[in-house]
């Protein structure tokens, strides 16, 4: 099973990428107040993947697929997303945010079935899927 400390790494990893990195990415043109919702909309999902990995970590799979869904799952996209920021992101920025809705949702699949089995690879698998999207959206973009 990954350590806290390797999964704290990981979370600091898509947060705090190079600043060499800023140039190299596409600006995201939005007005303000929505550059300030998509922030804080960030922030809400690292807590959230703080409070998944504590939760995986004291092997309660459901509370974690529960609170991923609630979060981060494709049921949380229209919250998040489509009336509000997604008009403003450009395409490649908005099809990551949507493929990592879909990670997160088939994250929760996956820990719903570790619950009953006792653990599973194919949940670590998936939340690093999770992840990735988002170290690979904040690769290519920054807002304002």
């Amino acid at each position: 099973m990954l350590s806290k400390p390797f999964i704290s790494v990981v979370l600091l990893c898509v947060v705090c990428l190079p600043s060499t990195a800023t140039a190299e990415r596409e600006q995201a043109e939005m007005p303000e107040f929505v550059s300030r919702h998509l922030m804080a909309t960030m922030r809400n999902h690292l807590e959230a993947l703080e409070d998944i990995s504590r939760l995986l970590s004291e092997r309660r799979y459901d509370k974690a697929a529960d609170l991923v869904e609630q979060h981060l799952g494709m049921s949380s996209i229209e919250m998040h997303y489509e009336k509000h920021v997604g008009k403003y992101m450009p395409s490649g920025m908005r099809s990551l945010a949507t493929e990592m809705h879909g990670e997160a949702t088939r994250f929760a699949v996956s820990a719903r079935n570790a619950e009953k089995a006792g653990g599973s690879d194919e949940m670590f698998a998936a939340l690093a899927d999770v992840m990735g999207r988002c170290v690979a959206c904040h690769s290519a973009y920054r807002a304002q």
